[in-house]
């Protein structure tokens, strides 16, 4: 079948997570369900809403596929904040809470979610809603424009040869994006060239930040 994604979700709470994946060829996705209101909390807590934006998961996850693969929040009690979600450069391609019930209301629920943190995260640039898809999104072929930065002394200097490759594949995908948020979160493993910098500088401020990540993000997805 080839009309389908694939995902896997792969975080089973230990090291042996990884033993599970199933391979490259048979996996779009992987995925972690973050159900830790009661249990799994740093804050010493037993109740409420769990802020916590996962981020080691987050990491293990896109070690265990090399950061070949997308990292999502399959199914979750808590939104993360939009504060931890940025600090943490935690960038889930997506959260999906559970339904609401009598006895588990998960979405709107006061002792899963903050309501306030929630309409955050909904209303920012961080998270891409429906209604801001564009209505041709699967009718054309996403293609890659260059283009170049502007330098100023101390800061990166040259021009970008296709903005968004971080890569250097001479494509801008989700590998672009993946890359450069284990870079900014000063991931050893995650390297960048000079010319990998220049084309990670999506808003010309002179070299690669946080911002720049959820621009390839949104460019991959053509909402700008």
């Amino acid at each position: 079948l080839h009309n389908l994604i694939w995902e896997q979700n792969l975080y089973t709470w230990s090291d042996d997570s990884a033993l599970w994946y199933s391979g490259d060829d048979r996996v779009d996705i992987v995925a972690y369900d973050k159900y830790n209101t009661v249990y799994n909390r740093h804050d010493g807590k037993t109740s409420g809403p769990n802020l916590d934006a996962e981020s080691g998961i987050f990491y293990k996850l896109v070690g265990y596929v090399d950061g070949k693969k997308m990292v999502a929040m399959a199914e979750n009690s808590t939104v993360p904040s939009l504060t931890n979600l940025q600090v943490e450069h935690a960038d889930w391609l997506y959260f999906c809470p559970w339904y609401n019930t009598d006895q588990d209301p998960f979405v709107i629920g006061e002792a899963y979610q903050d309501l306030d943190e929630l309409k955050k995260v909904y209303l920012s640039d961080f998270c891409i809603t429906l209604d801001e898809l564009p209505e041709d999104l699967f009718k054309t072929t996403v293609k890659p424009v260059s283009g170049t930065t502007t330098t100023t002394t101390g800061k990166e200097s040259g021009k970008a040869d296709l903005l968004g490759d971080v890569n250097l594949d001479k494509a801008v995908d989700v590998e672009d994006a993946v890359l450069l948020a284990r870079y900014l979160a000063e991931d050893e493993t995650a390297v960048i060239d000079a010319q990998g910098k220049l084309n990670a500088d999506m808003n010309a401020s002179g070299g690669p930040d946080t911002d720049d990540t959820g621009l390839i993000l949104r460019k991959i997805a053509k909402l700008d």
